[in-house]
C-alpha cells in the first residue's frame, strides 16, 4: 500500500489544481473525483469485507457510485 501511495503521488503530484479538476465532458469524472472514488470504494469494500469474513448474514447496502462522488465534493478540497 506504500508503493502505491508513492506512484499516485509520483503520478499526481505535479497537476494543477485546474488540471486535476478538469472534467473530458458534463457526465465525466474529474482526476480528484476519481481519487475520491477510489478511497470511497476501498473504505465500502473493507467494511464488506470484514463483515463477509465474520459470517454476518445481513444483507448488505447498495454503493452508489455516482451519488457517493458529487457528495464527497471533491473538487472543492485542496
Amino acid at each position: 500500500m506504500t508503493q502505491q501511495l508513492d506512484e499516485m503521488k509520483s503520478a499526481l503530484g505535479a497537476l494543477t489544481d485546474k488540471q486535476a479538476r478538469f472534467r473530458n465532458g458534463p457526465e465525466e469524472w474529474s482526476i480528484k473525483e476519481i481519487i475520491s472514488h477510489l478511497t470511497d470504494g476501498e473504505r465500502v469494500f473493507s467494511y464488506r469485507m470484514l463483515r463477509i469474513s465474520r459470517n454476518d448474514k445481513t444483507p448488505l447496502p447498495g454503493f452508489e457510485q455516482n451519488d457517493y462522488v458529487k457528495e464527497a465534493g471533491a473538487d472543492e478540497l485542496p
